[in-house]
């Protein structure tokens, strides 16, 4: 089964592949509550999936890790490249050096980067899962602008916060 969680702020995101019209990526992200039996943060993963007519069908690997034992918020989102065919798939990080980045995944036809582009951002607070009270930041929604030119992050769990950040959808 795909990874993901009912009770993440933004769970899942479906994106074309930009290299085939048929096929699709599938992004998860964790929920941050780990009251839930056998919760684990797998941070962003992804499943590659074709569609054609009522045939749907896995290609490779289930729930691939976009980097392999990071933790992820549960903010996810999609902006498309200024060449109007690729998209970066943006989360924010939470260990590995990520607490404070912003990670911006470019997918192209040749599928996911395995480096994103870090920008700097606020410091997912450090009371970290398993502890049953996730810090500051873990619960951050994330949204683009109709244009995708600012992207903005809510912070559920500290009143009145949202971070807003200019975008270049070029790099």
């Amino acid at each position: 089964s795909l990874n993901g969680q009912q009770s993440s702020s933004q769970g899942a995101l479906i994106v074309h592949d930009p290299g085939n019209i048929n096929n699709f990526y599938i992004f998860t992200t964790p929920q941050s509550d780990n009251t839930i039996p056998g919760w684990t943060n797998f941070g962003l993963t992804y499943t590659k999936v074709s569609a054609v007519g009522a045939t749907v069908s896995i290609i490779g690997s289930v729930n691939t890790p976009a980097i392999s034992g990071s933790y992820s918020t549960e903010g996810l989102v999609a902006i498309q490249h200024c060449n109007g065919h690729d998209y970066w798939i943006l989360i924010h990080g939470a260990n590995m050096g990520y607490e404070d980045k912003i990670l911006a995944f470019l997918l192209t036809s040749s599928g996911l980067s395995p480096t994103p582009v870090q920008s700097q951002s606020f410091l997912v607070g450090n009371t970290l899962p398993p502890s049953g009270n996730a810090g500051a930041g873990w619960y951050s929604p994330m949204y683009a602008s109709p244009d995708g030119t600012r992207l903005s992050i809510g912070l559920i769990n500290v009143a009145g916060s949202t971070y807003l950040y200019d975008f270049d959808r070029n790099t």
